[in-house]
C-alpha cells in the first residue's frame, strides 16, 4: 500500500504500517531503527527506510512523542478525509501537542517533511 500526494502528484510513502492494537499504538516507532546509534538500537529488530511511513487511525485528540527512538521524523495531522492539517518535524525524546484535532498520524522519515504541505490531499491505494 501507498500514500500518494494527490495535489503534488508525488508518492510520499510505498510501504504503509498501520498501527491498529493497543500495543502498536503505544509503542510506534520506537521498535524501529535507522541504524545502531544508541546503545539499546541493538535489541530493535525492525528497520525503517524513505520509503516506509506509520499510519495510526486516531480515536480522539493526543499528544504525539519520539521518547526512546534514534532517528528524526516528520509527522503530518490529517482530518478525516486525508487533507493535510498540521505538520510537524520532531527529533528523538520530544513531544508535540496538535493546535487542532485530527483523524490520522502519518509519521514518517524525517527529509518527507518538505514533500507535504497544509492543505495537500493524501491517498492510500493498493
Amino acid at each position: 500500500m501507498k500514500i500518494i500526494n494527490k495535489t503534488k502528484n508525488s508518492v510520499l510513502a510505498e510501504n504503509i504500517i498501520f498501527r491498529r492494537s493497543f500495543f502498536e499504538l503505544m509503542s510506534g516507532l520506537i521498535p524501529y531503527k535507522i541504524k545502531n546509534r544508541y546503545l539499546y538500537d541493538i535489541f530493535k529488530t525492525h528497520k525503517f527506510n524513505k520509503k516506509d511511513a506509520m499510519v495510526f487511525k486516531v480515536r480522539y485528540y493526543e499528544a504525539i512523542h519520539t521518547l526512546f527512538m534514534s532517528f528524526s521524523i516528520s509527522i503530518v495531522l490529517t482530518d478525516r478525509n486525508l487533507r493535510v492539517i498540521e505538520k510537524s518535524r520532531m527529533k528523538p525524546f520530544t513531544f508535540y501537542i496538535p493546535k487542532k484535532s485530527y483523524s490520522y498520524l502519518i509519521e514518517m522519515i524525517g527529509s518527507k517533511f518538505s514533500k507535504v504541505d497544509i492543505g495537500d490531499e493524501l491517498l492510500f491505494i493498493h
